[in-house]
């Protein structure tokens, strides 16, 4: 019940007994205790604002000027 209050009841299971469960990672991971579910990922890290600042740098650059006339 743990791993559904976590991670939604489409994103984990049982199968053979066990409880598998996808984080938000996306991967699958077999658990078998609270122990190995506390260490599922349950959100993904947000992007620093220097990685932001890096994609807004990017998409700046590859923008073709405006001819001249246009």
């Amino acid at each position: 019940m743990e791993a559904r209050k976590r991670f939604g009841v489409s994103n984990c299971w049982t199968r053979d007994g066990r409880v598998q469960v996808i984080g938000a990672d996306r991967k699958l991971r077999r658990i078998s205790s609270l122990k190995e579910l506390d260490s599922v990922p349950d959100s993904i890290p947000s992007s620093t604002a220097a990685d932001d600042a890096k994609l807004t740098r990017d998409k700046t650059r590859n923008k073709k000027a405006p001819k001249k006339g246009q």
